[in-house]
């Protein structure tokens, strides 16, 4: 039995070291491997799979890993790598049809992939490293986008507060133009030169359409 205990604890530590290779190198090993004990003796799985063994890990960080020796950006690091992990195995397919792949970002109703999820962390997740671990929670937050696109490659974008806004509200707002929610938002957020920052958006979403965040604008039915 012990013998069968430690190739499956052996099993589990593998798999999940391939799930977050990041957060496996940034943690000394015997941390690495003292977190992977607390995991294997604390959490009872609902999902047995081992294809869900990442996600069950980081249900475990969220509720009930609770140790004053893990960095601060222990849950937000696996987070974004799991999200990578999620996009790359899911059973999604950018849609094809109703979608003008030209059409006019601005004055159109833009349509943004379903396999392009916006995060917003409290650390620059995407640049933790062995070389790079911050000690110190940054006073502005990191909003990325990750996405998987035509070609079922994962990427990743980085963006600022302004374009996450919008692509939420955009997301939130299909019936509105983009120029239409734009607007809205400069009138509320009483932001001056207008015209300087629709042109920085138009470009800003054009340059999403190239890595297939957003997939184009809604075709308009004829009547």
């Amino acid at each position: 039995m012990n013998i069968y205990q430690e190739l499956k604890f052996d099993n589990i530590e593998s798999l999940l070291e391939n799930a977050y290779p990041v957060l496996s190198a940034v943690l000394a090993k015997q941390h690495w491997h003292e977190l992977i004990q607390d995991y294997f003796a604390k959490h009872n799985a609902s999902r047995p799979e081992f294809y869900h063994l990442p996600l069950e890990f980081l249900d475990f960080l969220k509720n009930e890993r609770n140790n004053q020796t893990d960095p601060e950006y222990l849950y937000e690091l696996a987070h974004y790598e799991w999200t990578e992990l999620a996009l790359d195995y899911a059973e999604v397919e950018i849609p094809q049809q109703g979608i003008d792949r030209h059409g006019d970002l601005l004055h159109g109703h833009v349509v943004i992939s379903p396999l392009a999820w916006l995060l917003q962390y409290h650390y620059p997740v995407h640049r933790i490293g062995v070389d790079y671990q911050p000690t110190e929670t940054p006073q502005k937050p990191t909003y990325l986008i990750v996405y998987r696109d035509r070609d079922e490659n994962i990427g990743f974008t980085l963006v600022n507060e302004l374009t996450a806004l919008l692509l939420n509200l955009i997301q939130q707002n299909p019936a509105q133009t983009t120029y239409s929610i734009l607007t809205d938002m400069i009138k509320q957020l009483k932001m001056t030169d207008a015209a300087t920052i629709i042109d920085g958006a138009k470009a800003t979403l054009k340059n999403l359409r190239q890595q297939d965040i957003i997939l184009g604008t809604r075709k308009i039915r004829n009547s």
